[in-house]
């Protein structure tokens, strides 16, 4: 099932759960995910 953005933000806490949920966080026909709130840089090129 495809949802626009409006009904994602319709159905979060429904049948949607999105803890925590941002709106900020929300498209037109998407939720942008996000696995931290931090971003590691590496520096030295080799890993």
């Amino acid at each position: 099932m495809i949802l626009s953005g409006r009904e994602i933000e319709k159905n979060v806490g429904k049948h949607i759960w999105i803890d925590p949920f941002n709106p900020e966080q929300l498209n037109p026909n998407s939720y942008n995910l996000r696995l931290h709130n931090e971003l590691l840089v590496y520096t030295d090129p080799v890993l």
